[in-house]
């Protein structure tokens, strides 16, 4: 095949998807009170999830015989700014709290969250957005509940940035919707 701008240019359709044009889209419990609407300005940058089909080698005649294993979902990690609110931090930091056992007698120690995974997780979903505004691709996070909260490192000599933290999620699945 004969190297073609031209070719290339005619393939890549919409210019490219970019890397800017998404939002992302969380419910947390209710006992939480998450600011889902302000979240939704609030996160800087997240990802497209990943996902993993393992292997499940057989020996057979002196051969390794591969076949497909199990898929497996890997942790996801999102960064939101900080405001002088400390809205969407605060709710976090509730949620976290919520799931925290009690180390006298094991039982929950939030604000409505009991042993039930249903009482502490939500939902989360990243849209990947068009150069028309249109959504061309969505993923559901299926059960999802944050399991790290990062630092926010403040500094004399960063007196031009707004703080961004990091969460970090697990989840059970996460499911695509093409809508292109």
């Amino acid at each position: 095949m004969a190297f073609s701008v031209d070719g290339f240019r005619a393939q890549m359709s919409g210019d490219g998807a970019r890397t800017a044009f998404f939002d992302v889209i969380m419910t947390g419990p209710s006992w939480v009170g998450f600011p889902g609407s302000k979240f939704s300005f609030m996160c800087k940058s997240a990802q497209l999830p990943t996902s993993t089909i393992g292997e499940k080698v057989v020996p057979y005649f002196g051969h390794d015989v591969h076949f497909a294993g199990d898929r497996t979902f890997e942790d996801w990690s999102v960064t939101a700014y900080n405001d002088e609110d400390f809205l969407v931090r605060n709710a976090f930091e509730k949620w976290l709290d919520g799931m925290d056992r009690n180390s006298q007698d094991g039982s929950m120690r939030g604000d409505g969250a009991t042993s039930s995974p249903s009482s502490y997780v939500g939902t989360a979903t990243v849209q990947q957005y068009g150069k028309e505004g249109s959504v061309i691709k969505t993923y559901e996070f299926v059960n999802i509940w944050p399991s790290s909260l990062g630092s926010i490192s403040v500094d004399w000599d960063t007196k031009d940035e707004i703080e961004t933290f990091e969460i970090t999620f697990k989840y059970d699945y996460w499911k695509a919707i093409t809508t292109t």
